[in-house]
């Protein structure tokens, strides 16, 4: 007896004698292996899960996920912080120079007595029923704002002795301009040899 699969056997991969002949169309299936499932009534050819005429049979399984998409958070995240870090170290220089021009600013206006104000001249006045010393004094606005001045004034003996002290005063001297002003020191008692005055401390 013939083996009808025997390879080396006369019609091998075609259907044996009797057999229903294929329909056209649709390619034979090898000798051993079912023929793919149809598509039913009514769906068109090609139908998921089925063989599109000419084609064969989709593998089982499931299908292949797509690749994940790549994303570039890291670099988005990385820029944000430098941007940040330039940010905070421009509010910080900021904030560090407006302080120090505040501070400096202060500093100019307690000091500007100390610094706009020079003693022209120191006379003791000859009344011994009240006794005085006149203050000749310059002043001159260094600043970039009008400055009121009221500076107190000292007289002090030659050994260092206070003698007593009076006010003068300049209101609203523009930057850059000078003023020549006259105040009067009342004494605590006659004076008696030289006579030094000063800015009081």
């Amino acid at each position: 007896m013939t083996n009808p699969y025997d390879p080396q056997q006369p019609g091998y991969g075609y259907p044996p004698p009797g057999s229903p002949a294929p329909q056209p169309g649709y390619p034979t299936s090898p000798q051993g292996y079912p023929p793919p499932p149809q598509a039913p009534p009514g769906y068109p050819a090609g139908y998921p899960g089925y063989a599109a005429p000419g084609y064969p049979a989709p593998q089982p399984g499931y299908p292949v996920a797509p690749p994940p998409k790549k994303t570039r958070w890291g670099l988005i995240i990385g820029i944000v912080v430098i941007v940040l870090l330039l940010v905070c170290g421009g509010i910080a220089g900021c904030v560090a120079f407006v302080a120090k021009s505040a501070k400096d600013s202060l500093d100019a206006e307690l000091n500007a007595e100390k610094t706009d104000i020079t003693i022209v001249d120191c006379v003791v006045e000859d009344d011994r029923y009240l006794p005085s010393v006149k203050v000749t004094w310059k002043v001159t606005n260094s600043g970039s704002i009008s400055r009121t001045y009221a500076p107190t004034f000292v007289a002090e003996s030659a050994d260092g002795t206070r003698l007593g002290d009076g006010v003068g005063f300049v209101g609203a001297l523009q930057p850059g301009d000078t003023r020549t002003e006259t105040a009067t020191i009342l004494l605590d008692a006659p004076a008696t040899g030289s006579v030094t005055c000063k800015l009081s401390d």
